[in-house]
């Protein structure tokens, strides 16, 4: 209540080695700062915000106010927490009401219903009614029913009649009227209003006072009415029917109960809302069989019914935290760090559904860790302690990192590390706030060419190093800015004596997916002048007809992409010029003219090609200008409902010396804008009256940046972006993966036959989403790859994705061993197997030897004697074969083990939780595309090193036998795939 004190606590518990407790509050998300504890805001030592005096001035030129969401963040050694979150309202109640009563008269037993409303925060009211001046006692009379906005007077009688008035107030300030304080709470009386009654017998009709409203909303626990007043009530004229929330729900008749009450009237009343309450009810007049109805909404707190414990964990793990909550309306979720809330970070931080996934774990990510559940009634909070980290005998990281930029698109990243027989390998990171892995390099290369970068973007590289024994801390950063690209390869066309075209499409095409083009500069002029005419075109262009040049003469023509940010300077030796000559052509007769060929007919060949025929009858009239050739133009038409992704228009002119022609190299799904001049040697004529045709459909593309991630056992979430070029309407995605049997360290290359052999298990997800998760997955290692699919078939299949499942089986947690002891004692297993799988093989080998030099000294009986049996010897190739000289995958998936739990020094309530996870079952195959050709097997191979020839052009990709990393559950591993043709290294999706 306004004028009154206030204080707000911050409870929260701490163990004290962690240092001194700050206390923070902020005031919808402004920090109130305390110097005084005379001044009307102070916090405490304790954490106690004090308000001497609260305020709350609505109206006038400043409106200062103290309602408001009231947060405070207890801070220590090891990081901050959101303690206490408060909604302050400061009671008040209207000055005027909304809806008053008014006069009116009715006859003996009819209903009248008197409203009064007024605004108040919070909507909790005591109304109090009086009749004559006196107050009206409405406890003793049934005839009387009070709700929240107004009085029901049913089955009128003559001692009704009267002048009647409301008096309203809010509850909540009663609390603030004592002894010290002894002023009244602020009622406010309505304006008086007469009711006549008259002594003729009632009309009964099938209208009605009061109908329930369209949507009402009552707190859980909480009272509400629902209004269905008839003209004239009379017992069973009313009845109600309620069909529950619940998507199996029938109608159920409503009858008084415990929490259930029929009023007279027709006003049903709900003393305490629960759940079941939910629904629509219906009220039916059964006089006259006319029925109305609306729906209750029980809103409920959020509660958190699952959340993540408190642990630790090592470097480059995967952090998985859960927030299982329940509420009405379904809650929002917020997540916060130290009490700062966390935003996604693309392959770093994530969020799915209510989970939140941190990849690439560093020390950095340390902290307290909140989940937040709000909705319009309330909100929830958990906390969890992460703790990274850093073991005494990790890896150290690498060092003397060096790197240079070799193209608008591409790092090469150097560094130095020392051997290592513990050595796995090494992961790149490249970002600015935040860490992204995008290069796994085996353990015998000291470098990496980083790909598809943005141009002139200053990257901060950084390299980790992984051993038995775990990860090592990121390298010292470098930071490295790409070449600028912003300079179009311009085909230039001549159109007329006086006119030439500029067409960029290539270019335009390339970049159109990264949304970093702001605008474009063509620059044009004669080549012997230092005149220089400039155009600024829209980002979406990628051609443009330059007009009223001079007939005859050599133009140079270049052109700039203006990315979003800066744009450096770059030297003028590197912006080459483009030239072309206009015509020159003069015609004799200027009144002479071509006309219109008619008759334009399209038939669609197949996906990008289109035949056009027509026919011309102008050319006879005028001998002097004969038809030498035709011109068939066509346009992309950019329409919003094709499937298409078109960005830019597109114009193709195909020259053509008969009456039809056949133009190509189209684009698949797409309507084209067909017309045709007819031209003579000296002049082009007019174009036709267009006509629309759209190419058929084609496979869509590869889809693109698939990735894969393991969520819990057996269950991997796949997301990938839609194809570059859809071709058509996507119908469908056929998922399909394999369990790789084969050992992790052979070359990949050297495996194709494996992979293609291999027993695909292929699942079929009707529709365009672009995620997918697939459980039933019980083996340790996983290869993925998605097809998107038309009418026309399938597409081509996305990069392969390898993914490792982590430790599905893992033993009893009695032996007290952690999951990376379990992988050092298992692998020491193995390995002592081997050694002794190799003695035995080597036992074999020489007791072969000996009996083949046995049986050759018995036939040659007249020949001395062999050389001795210490000169058996295993031979060395034999020896190097059989020798382990690798560190097995797996092991990585041990040191990356997640560690000791660590319990918050706040405290927290936690309760158990299960999630709900929409799975792919491997069964549920539909027919989908089923008429389509089975899917083509791509070869893949794990890049670590590109060569490239003169034209900048990937002739060869060399191939290491390096280990796949993989996380403290699983690191998805995205693999190129290659088809044996040279990829540019400029653009990769380009075929050189």
């Amino acid at each position: 209540m306004r004028r009154s004190s206030l204080s707000l606590n911050c409870p929260v518990s701490a163990e004290p080695q962690f240092g001194h407790l700050t206390y923070t509050w902020r005031k919808d998300d402004e920090e109130i700062r305390s110097r005084s504890p005379r001044g009307r805001r102070y916090v405490f030592q304790n954490g106690t915000l004090h308000i001497r005096k609260v305020v709350h001035r609505s109206r006038g030129a400043t409106r200062v106010s103290d309602d408001g969401i009231y947060e405070c963040y207890v801070a220590n050694s090891l990081g901050t927490v959101l303690a206490q979150r408060i909604q302050l309202v400061i009671a008040s109640v209207g000055k005027t009401f909304t809806k008053e009563p008014s006069n009116g008269s009715v006859a003996v037993g009819e209903t009248f219903y008197l409203p009064c409303q007024i605004h108040a925060s919070p909507p909790d009211l005591m109304v109090v009614w009086q009749r004559g001046g006196a107050l009206l006692k409405v406890e003793n009379n049934p005839r009387y029913v009070v709700t929240k906005d107004g009085l029901l007077i049913v089955d009128a009688q003559v001692e009704d009649r009267g002048t009647y008035q409301c008096q309203v107030t809010n509850k909540n300030f009663f609390p603030f009227v004592n002894d010290n304080s002894p002023s009244p709470p602020q009622w406010r009386i309505s304006r008086p209003a007469t009711l006549y009654v008259t002594e003729s017998a009632a009309v009964g009709d099938a209208n009605f006072l009061l109908t329930p409203d369209n949507m009402t909303d009552v707190l859980l626990g909480d009272a509400v009415d629902i209004h269905c007043v008839p003209s004239v009530y009379t017992p069973g004229v009313i009845t109600w029917t309620h069909i529950a929330a619940s998507k199996a729900a029938r109608p159920v008749a409503v009858q008084n109960s415990k929490h259930i009450s029929l009023l007279p009237g027709g006003i049903l009343r709900i003393h305490r809302a629960t759940r079941d309450h939910a629904g629509q009810y219906i009220c039916t007049h059964n006089l006259v069989s006319l029925s109305v109805s609306g729906y209750l909404q029980v809103l409920e707190e959020p509660v958190i019914e699952n959340s993540s414990p408190s642990r630790s964990y090592p470097l480059a793990s995967i952090i998985k935290f859960s927030c299982h909550v329940a509420g009405q309306p379904p809650p929002t979720l917020r997540w916060l760090k130290n009490g700062q809330e966390i935003t996604p970070v693309r392959h770093r931080v994530e969020f799915l559904r209510d989970m939140m996934f941190i990849y690439q774990s560093n020390q950095a990510d340390s902290g307290y860790y909140q989940c937040l559940a709000e909705n319009q009634v309330g909100w929830a909070l958990s906390l969890a302690r992460v703790v990274i980290k850093l073991e005494l005998d990790s890896p150290s990281p690498p060092h003397n990192l060096t790197g240079e930029a070799i193209s608008s698109s591409r790092i090469k990243v150097l560094w130095q590390y020392e051997p290592s027989p513990d050595l796995i390998g090494f992961t790149v990171h490249k970002g600015l706030d935040h860490e992204e892995v995008v290069e796994i390099v085996a353990k015998e290369r000291r470098q990496a060419v980083l790909y598809d970068l943005a141009p002139d973007t200053q990257y901060s590289i950084s390299v980790r190093a992984y051993k038995k024994q775990g990860a090592s801390p990121s390298s010292q950063p470098v930071l490295i800015r790409t070449d600028l690209t912003g300079y179009p390869s311009v085909t230039l066309t001549y159109i007329s004596n006086s006119s030439i075209s500029l067409n960029w499409s290539d270019f335009h095409t390339r970049h159109r997916r990264k949304d970093d083009i702001a605008a474009y500069e063509a620059y044009y002029g004669l080549s012997n002048s230092d005149h220089v005419d400039e155009v600024v075109l829209d980002s979406s262009q990628d051609s443009l007809l330059v007009t009223e040049l001079e007939e005859n003469r050599e133009y140079r023509v270049r052109m700039k992409a203006l990315f979003k940010g800066n744009n450096p300077h770059v030297h003028d030796e590197a912006w080459p010029w483009s030239y072309i000559r206009t015509g020159n052509v003069t015609l004799a007769d200027t009144d002479t003219h071509l006309a219109a060929p008619e008759k334009i007919h399209a038939f669609v060949l197949k996906s990008d090609a289109i035949s056009v025929s027509w026919f011309y009858g102008g050319g006879k009239q005028n001998a002097a200008l004969p038809v030498t050739h035709y011109t068939v133009r066509c346009e992309t038409m950019l329409l919003g409902r094709s499937c298409q992704k078109v960005t830019a228009k597109h114009v193709i002119l195909k020259i053509s010396h008969t009456n039809f022609a056949t133009v190509d190299k189209l684009q698949a799904f797409t309507i084209y804008n067909i017309s045709v001049s007819a031209n003579s040697d000296s002049i082009q004529g007019p174009y036709s009256r267009p006509i629309l045709a759209q190419t058929k459909e084609d496979v869509p593309s590869k889809p693109e940046h698939l990735q894969a991630k393991v969520i819990s056992q057996g269950q991997v979430h796949l997301q990938w972006q839609p194809p570059l070029w859809p071709n058509g309407l996507i119908q469908g995605h056929f998922i399909q993966y394999v369990s790789r049997q084969f050992n992790a360290r052979e070359e990949i290359s050297t495996n194709d036959n494996l992979l293609k052999n291999a027993s695909w298990v292929q699942v079929y997800q009707r529709g365009n989403m672009t995620q997918a998760t697939v459980g039933n997955l019980t083996q340790r290692l996983y290869i993925f790859q998605v097809m998107a699919c038309t009418n026309a078939g399938k597409g081509d299949p996305s990069t392969l994705v390898f993914v490792h499942m982590g430790d599905q089986g893992s033993g009893s947690s009695k032996s007290g061993l952690s999951d990376q002891h379990l992988g050092i004692l298992g692998g020491s297993v193995i390995g002592l197997t081997s050694i002794i799988v190799t003695v035995i093989v080597i036992v074999c080998k020489q007791r072969q030897l000996q009996k083949q030099l046995e049986s050759r000294m018995m036939l040659d009986q007249g020949r001395q004697t062999a050389s001795s049996a210490s000169d058996l010897q295993t031979p060395a190739s034999l020896t190097s074969q059989l020798s382990p000289s690798t560190v097995k995958s797996e092991e990585l998936e041990q040191l990356l083990s997640s560690g000791t739990p660590s319990a918050p020094p706040f405290q927290t309530v936690i309760t158990p939780t299960a999630t709900a996870t929409t799975i792919i079952d491997n069964d549920s195959m539909d027919s989908g595309c089923s008429s389509m050709p089975p899917p083509t097997e791509g070869n893949s191979v794990a890049v670590d090193e590109d060569v490239i020839d003169e034209n900048h052009c990937l002739i060869e990709r060399r191939v290491d036998k390096g280990d796949i990393l993989q996380g403290e559950n699983a690191t998805s591993v995205a693999m190129v795939t290659a088809n044996g043709a040279g990829l540019c290294a400029e653009d990769r999706e380009t075929t050189c």
